[in-house]
This record gives C-alpha cells, structure tokens and sequence, in this order.
C-alpha cells in the first residue's frame, strides 16, 4: 500500500505507548453498531466529490448479505466442485472493516477447478488501466489461499491476468495487496482458490475486497492530498490499535468482568439521594457521568425494530462535513474522550489494565473516516499525557483545563497550517502566561454535606493568551480558520480558550462564531444561519466533548 507523506504531528502516535488506548464506554455488540444488510442511510445533503479512490466491487464490505442466503450481494459461491464453502460470520471488524466476513472453509484443494466455480466476483474495468486489488483476511494455521485476476472476453471465455493477485498466508487479521494491468480487458473476473502446500482442512475469513484505479498519492494536490494522508494516517493507527487487543471479540471478551462491575456501582449509586459520587484519590463523578458510561453502547448509533439508525449527532456532523466541502472548506472533527474515560479506574479498580471504553470511542472515528471525515484521534495523546502525571482533568472540577486545550490546539495545529498554506494571514505573536489560582470544585457540590468538607482544595494552572501590546486574546472578525463550539470561548475562570490557543499556536487571530451556541447546535448554525466568519474561513475546527454526542437536539 502506498502512502503520502506528511509531516503532521499526528505521527506522535506511533511513539506512544502501545498499551495506551482510547476508552468511551463498555464494548458493544457489533451487530448493534452496524448496519444490517439492506438497511439505507439518508442524508440531507448531496455528498461531495470523494477524495478517495472509490471502491468498485458492489459490496466489497460483505454489509448486503441477507440472513439465509449462502452469498453476499455480488458474489458467486464455489458451486459444483464441494472443494469449498462459503459461510457468513460475524461482524468482526478486523482493521476496521463494517460488514460480515465471509468464512471460507476448503476440504480439498481447488486450482485446477474452473474459476467461475470458486468463490469470487466480477467488475467492468477500462482496458489499458493498472488497477490495485486489496483484501482483509485472516487464514487458518497452515493455509495458503490465493486470489487469481482473470479477463472474460465477449464469449465468456476467461484468460489469466495475473496469479496469485494476493496470497493470505498469516493468522492474524492483515491487508493484503497487489496490482494488475487490464490490458483489452473490459470485465474482470476475481477468484480465490487454495494453494497445494496448504494444510487441510481449513479455512480463510475474508472481511472486506477493494478494487480501485491504481492512484498514486503524488496524483492528488493541494487539499485533496491532504485530507487524503490525514484520513489513511488516522485509519492505520486504528488499525494498529484495534489488533493489539484481537479485534472487537477478543477485547470484549476480557473487558467483559469490568462492564459487569461498572454496571454494579451504576445501580448502587442510582439508589442514592446524592447527585455526585467519590471515587478513588478525590474524584467526583457525577451521576450523569455514570449513566453515560454505562449506556454508552449507543455512542453512534441504535439498532431498533425498522433496522440500524445511526443517532441525529452522527447524521449532523457528516452533513457539516459535505455542505462545507460543497463550499470549498475543509471540516476538522476533534472529539474530546471525558473525564469518565480517562478517568473510569478513579471509580472501579479493574484486574484488567484494558480501558473498558475503548471499543464505541475506536468505533465512532473509525466511522467518521469510513464517511471520509477528517477527524483527529486525541485519546492516546491525552492517555500518554496521563500516563506521564499530567491532569488532563481535574479531580474536583469538571470543566476541560486550559492546558488540556492547549495540547490539543498543538497536536492537531501542524496539520491546520499545512491546509492553510501560502493563504496565512500576517502574523501576530503571542504570549502565553501561567497563573495558579484556587479550583472552584464544582463536582463537590452534588456530594453529601458530610463528604464535602473533607475534600482537599485543589488548584489549577490557568492558562492566559496576550497578544504583543499585552492586550488579552481577541477572535478576528474574519480568518482562515474558524472554530466553533463552546471550547473555542473564554471559559470564565478558566483560563485561555481552543480559539486563543489555536491562534497562539497558529501566529494569527482565528475566529469563532457570532453568538454562542451549545454543541450541538453547531452543525445547524453553520449550515443554515448567516455567519460572516463561516464565510471567510477555509477550515472549520470544531472540537467537542464525546458525552455531547447523546444530547438532544442535534
């Protein structure tokens, strides 16, 4: 697979720790987070042109394959030979893949078996084109399966392109890719079939197929390429990620006592009179926080009677991404893990290090990419800045610090200032002071008078933004950068806001939105409300917090 270099800041992943992973919620049930075969999503606006080269299998994902049927839409079935079968599986997920896998299990070896009777599909192609194939699979101890590339002429007849396209040798669920050139061809013709060294029986679970036009990263320019290596740098580390624990199932499985126990304290404290709970070392948590925890399956989205919904919060943010992308603009999702995620062992102390979240927060950008939203990942920045002693929340509190801000605006900054270019206005320098001052503890407050007194005062690192006359940080009217939503504001007492950071970060003033608005009226009030800023701005920060993906009314 090829890549497009750049150099984004977000490759500090890759030197994080690799047990530090995202946490927002118990595993959920696979079949609840995707979609059903046959089950159609609408959304309000036209998409915009992809930037991405587009899948040309129908169903490469194996999402349509209707219960009882023994193929997915769009493929053939080994048939004749009783070589093999084809079985549907569960939605596993392997390297972030949406749909069914398809279980493909050999008695005997099938090479010299007619293509057209092993598993496969068929796909019109321009003649005098490279096209590059990929497969997710994950093969069995000892087996070695092959998909061969034939061309069909007018009669029928199938001629060999090219043997042996992708070779699945390896247990581990893994990418496999290869190329080929259609020479005359105008339909091609793919098909697996068994190596003669494998052991039998057994099987491969194939995940997902993609045939796309052999494109190059060097081919796209400007924003395109961009969004481009931002999307496939993003998709990777999940990826990675994702295999560390054995995909969905295996990280399920060992989180399994964890959800048990915090469903536990969830209807202890639901019992109680008190609004907030004392955790370990003086965390408070609020009700609230618990009941998100505990329900947070339904992250980005239910399964109800009529089929799969993904919730109004996931429709509103890829409709943003496509009206601004309609305009010309470039949307940047920031989704903030809680204090709850970061913080869930402050409540129950777990036998297992594994973040019981981790699998709705994995779940929710790995779907945004899969619509082709540029999100950034920040939970293993900000797990890596707790694993070092950081406060990435306070115990008492339960406002964002400014400093967590501002690692935020820095982490995703290099990124920003590669989308804006030659297009960056003059520059102003900023200067960022330090100030310590008592922490209001707003959490305490929801605790038993009894508790509230032998809570320790806590303080904070208040972070303030001065531009070079030393007057405290104003938005611009107009900027190339816009970031909207509640954190791009001055918080009242704490501290230098995402806007004031950014622009510290940036060299230049960034704006925000004429009027305040709850998060989840930002998507609504950039699509339809007059904003001079909306219409200046060539990038859209917008950076929320992840429990406000369950309020009403987005």
């Amino acid at each position: 697979m090829e890549y497009y270099a750049v150099p984004y800041k977000a490759f500090l992943l890759l030197l994080l720790l690799p047990g530090v992973l995202m946490a927002c919620g118990p595993a959920p049930d696979r079949e609840a987070i995707i979609p059903p075969p046959g089950a159609m999503i609408q959304w309000p606006l036209t998409p915009a042109p992809e930037t991405s080269p587009r899948n040309l299998l129908l169903n490469g994902d194996f999402q349509e394959w209707y219960g009882g049927l023994e193929n997915p839409t769009g493929f053939s079935v080994p048939n004749g030979t009783m070589a093999s079968f084809v079985a549907r599986d569960v939605m596993y997920g392997h390297l972030d893949t949406l749909g069914y896998t398809a279980r493909q299990t050999w008695q005997k070896v099938d090479h010299d078996t007619a293509p057209d009777s092993r598993f496969g599909t068929n796909v019109d192609v321009a003649p005098g084109q490279t096209y590059r194939f990929s497969a997710v699979a994950a093969a069995d101890p000892g087996l070695v399966a092959q998909i061969d590339a034939f061309a069909r002429d007018e009669s029928g007849e199938l001629r060999l392109v090219k043997g042996a396209l992708v070779e699945v040798n390896q247990e581990a669920p893994s990418r496999y890719t290869g190329t080929f050139d259609t020479g005359e061809a105008t339909r091609i013709s793919l098909r697996t079939k068994l190596s003669p060294v494998s052991s039998l029986p057994g099987g491969v679970s194939w995940s997902a197929w993609e045939l796309t036009e052999a494109q190059s990263a060097n081919e796209l320019t400007g924003i395109d390429a961009l969004r481009a290596a931002w999307l496939r740098n993003t998709r990777d580390h999940l990826q990675q990620q994702h295999a560390l624990y054995g995909g969905a199932s295996g990280w399920s499985a060992q989180i399994y006592p964890i959800e048990k126990n915090l469903g536990r304290v969830y209807r202890e404290v639901e019992a109680q009179p008190e609004r907030a709970l004392l955790g370990y070392d003086q965390f408070v948590f609020q009700k609230l926080d618990l009941n998100y925890l505990v329900h947070v399956r339904d992250f980005v989205g239910t399964s109800t009677e009529t089929g799969y919904q993904y919730r109004p919060a996931f429709r509103a943010l890829v409709a943003l991404d496509r009206a601004l992308r309609n305009q010309g603009k470039t949307l940047l999702l920031i989704p903030v893990p809680d204090r709850i995620h970061l913080y869930a062992d402050k409540i129950h102390k777990p036998a297992s290090e594994l973040p019981p979240a981790y699998l709705p927060h994995h779940q929710l950008i790995a779907t945004l990419v899969a619509h082709d939203v540029a999100v950034t990942d920040v939970a293993p920045l900000l797990k890596h800045r707790r694993h070092e002693g950081h406060a990435v929340y306070w115990a008492t509190d339960y406002e964002v610090p400014s400093d967590t801000l501002g690692e935020l605006a820095a982490y995703t900054t290099p990124w920003i200032q590669e989308l804006v270019g030659s297009k960056k206005p003059e520059a102003v320098h900023y200067t960022v002071t330090e100030k310590e001052l008592p922490l209001r503890q707003q959490a305490v407050a929801g605790l038993a008078p009894g508790l509230q007194k032998a809570i320790i005062g806590e303080t904070q690192t208040m972070l303030s933004v001065t531009d070079g006359e030393g007057q405290p940080f104003a938005p611009a009217a107009e900027s190339a950068v816009l970031v909207a939503g509640p954190f791009a504001r001055l918080y009242e007492a704490h501290g230098a806001s995402l806007a004031a950071q950014f622009s510290q970060q940036l060299g230049f003033p960034v704006s925000v939105l004429e009027r305040p608005v709850e998060f989840q009226e930002v998507p609504r009030y950039l699509m339809e409300s007059d904003s001079v800023a909306r219409d200046a701005a060539e990038i859209v920060v917008f950076a929320f917090p992840e429990y406000a993906l369950l309020r009403p009314g987005w």
